[in-house]
């Protein structure tokens, strides 16, 4: 069984890694088909790359750790905000603590713990020689610092976060308090400790599509054991492009079966309640019309998630 495994993930990285075939129908499409004139649109062919590396690496690193390509010596990987808290979710406070100090380590702060002076030590690249580097530290350094040390602060032995009776979780927690034109990045919690967590329906060209497993809270964690992970294959990786941004042409949805879980740990706070309200201006009479809302939200991992409906069954 561990062979098969193996043998269809090498597969499929293969042909994700793999130069795609660009049809002609994505570098010449034509704004109007009815139009004579060479009318086309004007491909961003540095974004559809950029879209592609994303959603590829966001997917290997469903089955790898960017933390401990950081910690090995990949320090550049710093230099952006932490974005992907399932990747923070899979290590522990040992590992957390050694890149929450990489961020320091980079400008070259002198630490008082002799450990971590022994591990920075081991890179070529540290050179300890300030006593205080906050005045060194990015937008993206100080944010990174914060999310690290909200995952830190993770402790299964604390009282159990209140996230309502089992009836009142179920739904659809949508990391947006709104929906624009589709749904954005949501966990969908099903009866009997069931959960999913679905990637935006909004992104372009998506390789990683989410993932599926059970759930249960231990003190202030959120414990996701995924035993199913979805992918898009596009059949000849051919891409269309419209007013709306870049898709597959054609694609169908899979899956790969873990033989072992992959346990993803996050903080999570209490469930509590949200208000907002939208103004919208008539111009007709010069008047505003206000609109109140109010819903259930729950911090996991540091960000917000919003319940955006009851029925799990509507989240895709």
């Amino acid at each position: 069984m561990k062979k098969i495994t193996i043998l269809i993930l090498a597969t499929l990285f293969a042909a994700i890694a793999a130069t795609p075939a660009f049809s002609t129908e994505f570098f010449f499409k034509k704004i109007d088909e009815n139009d004579e004139d060479d009318v086309y649109w004007a491909v961003d062919i540095d974004t559809a790359r950029e879209h592609y590396k994303h959603y590829t690496a966001l997917f290997s690193d469903v089955f790898n750790s960017r933390v401990l390509r950081v910690l090995l010596g990949e320090k550049d990987l710093l230099n952006d905000r932490i974005e992907n808290l399932f990747d923070l979710a899979k290590v522990d406070n040992r590992y957390l603590r050694l890149l929450r100090n990489m961020v320091y380590a980079r400008y070259g702060l002198i630490f008082k713990s002799d450990d971590l002076n022994t591990f920075f030590g081991k890179h070529k690249w540290y050179k300890p020689e300030r006593d205080n580097v906050d005045r060194y530290l990015t937008n993206a350094d100080k944010h990174n610092v914060r999310v690290i040390q909200a995952f830190e602060g993770r402790n299964e032995k604390l009282p159990n976060a209140n996230w309502g009776t089992e009836k009142e979780r179920v739904g659809i927690w949508q990391d947006m308090s709104e929906i624009p034109s589709g749904w954005s990045n949501r966990f969908v919690v099903f009866p009997k400790n069931r959960m999913e967590y679905h990637i935006s329906q909004m992104e372009h060209m998506k390789i990683y599509a989410g993932m599926a497993g059970a759930y249960s809270i231990k003190g202030n964690v959120l414990e996701f054991s995924v035993g199913e992970v979805w992918y898009v294959m596009p059949p000849d990786f051919d891409i269309s492009v419209g007013p709306g941004g870049y898709e597959w042409a054609n694609y169908a949805k899979n899956s790969i079966k873990l033989e072992k879980n992959i346990i993803f740990k996050f903080p999570i706070s209490d469930v509590s309640a949200y208000s907002k309200t939208d103004t919208i201006v008539l111009i007709k009479n010069n008047s505003e019309r206000h609109t109140h809302f109010r819903m259930e939200r729950i911090s996991i991992g540091g960000q917000w998630f919003y319940k955006k409906g009851d029925d799990p069954s509507k989240a895709h």
